[in-house]
């Protein structure tokens, strides 16, 4: 597996002849005219064209309209996967509602490199080759959000790819319904999650927070992953954090899990 990052939470994930991305940000993220980036973008949507790209929820650092109808407009066929709270603005936005694949909270399906969608209650079956099954789970940002139709706004993605497991937590706070669902999913060998934290500082400015360095230091722990990547700890002004805090955990509490601290591909 071959696996880039784009910075905050985005990877851009490859195997064989499929690849995926997961809260890409592809474009110059501003509020109030301004650029809230602290570097450019590390590439344009139609430098690339994967076969699906994943949102977590509706934040701008995650489910970046100008990112998502990009790979819409320069090619036909990236499939866009949300929860399906989020279904609504992608619409809005001119996406074609046949190259959207929805979640909910606990559903499971098979997404084949063809767009074919399978739905799958046993998720330990096996995959075949060209295809990812995967696991959505409804996560805590700060609350469970659900929209006015009662569909799910805010999940994680647990992706079986290969007969490996990679799960990308989005945003997230520590719960126990967190960590009693991904217990459930089995072994994960990659884990994905944010080390920004939170304060009462950033949470006035309605910055809500997430896991800290520590806290997803000792949770990689618990859950005995193979290998964490922390991220959402770069990209936005004002909300950024030092990996060295996850870094000095993991070293301190040893196991055997592993970590990689990523750097941007334009690095």
């Amino acid at each position: 597996m071959d696996i880039k990052f784009l910075g905050q939470c985005g990877f851009l994930m490859e195997e064989d002849d499929m690849s995926i991305v997961i809260d890409p940000v592809l474009s110059d993220l501003q509020e109030n005219g301004q650029s809230i980036m602290n570097y450019p973008p590390v590439m344009r949507p139609s430098d690339i064209a994967p076969d699906f790209c994943f949102c977590t929820h509706d934040h701008i650092d995650h489910l970046d309209i100008a990112t998502v109808s990009g790979f819409a407009n320069s090619n036909d066929k990236t499939r866009f996967v949300i929860p399906s709270g989020c279904k609504k603005t992608l619409v809005q936005n001119g996406i074609p509602e046949d190259r959207i694949i929805t979640f909910d909270d606990g559903e499971s399906k098979i997404l084949t490199q063809s767009g074919i969608v399978f739905k799958v209650k046993d998720n330990s079956k096996s995959i075949n080759e060209n295809s990812i099954e995967v696991t959505a789970i409804s996560t805590a940002h700060p609350v469970h959000k659900l929209d006015a139709d009662g569909l799910d706004r805010n999940l994680l993605y647990s992706i079986l790819w290969n007969g490996h497991r990679y799960v990308h937590l989005g945003d997230t706070y520590r719960t126990d319904r967190l960590v009693k669902s991904l217990k459930k999913l089995g072994h994960i060998d990659v884990l994905f999650s944010p080390i920004n934290g939170r304060d009462d500082e950033r949470e006035a400015r309605g910055i809500i927070g997430n896991l800290s360095g520590k806290e997803t230091a000792l949770l990689a722990l618990e859950l005995k992953v193979s290998v964490v990547y922390p991220m959402h700890f770069d990209m936005v002004k004002g909300n950024t954090a030092d990996p060295a805090e996850f870094v000095e955990e993991m070293e301190r509490i040893g196991g055997k899990t592993e970590y990689v601290i990523p750097k941007k591909i334009s690095d």
